[in-house]
């Protein structure tokens, strides 16, 4: 798998390539992860990071216009108390180091401890 597609922390997913360029499987969990937060992912400005904040249920990213321009974006959605959401970027995407942050972190807001 080319590490080289993605770089991703808890926070922050960058996409270091275009989609079509990606591994199948990256590409795959990268473009799930976005349609179901309602991202076009062809859209998506590579090189410039997808952030996500669960604690202010929100995401910001850039897109990347037909004329080159690029759009900051961002999308809020109150909580309601049931769903963390962004939900987490996915795990086969996490650097090594975000791995073990990520289950740790979802694990407290799950449970609240």
């Amino acid at each position: 798998m080319n590490t080289d597609d993605v770089r991703c922390s808890r926070s922050e997913l960058r996409l270091l390539r275009p989609l079509e360029e990606m591994t199948p499987s990256r590409r795959l969990a990268v473009t799930r992860w976005l349609w179901q937060h309602d991202i076009t992912p062809s859209a998506v400005a590579v090189g410039l990071g997808i952030e996500r904040d669960d604690a202010q249920n929100l995401l910001v990213w850039r897109e990347q216009q037909p004329d080159g321009a690029v759009v900051k974006r961002w999308r809020y959605a109150p909580h309601d108390g049931l769903d963390l959401w962004p939900t987490p970027f996915p795990a086969a995407l996490l650097d090594a180091g975000a791995r073990h942050e990520s289950a740790e972190h979802v694990e407290t807001a799950r449970t609240g401890r």
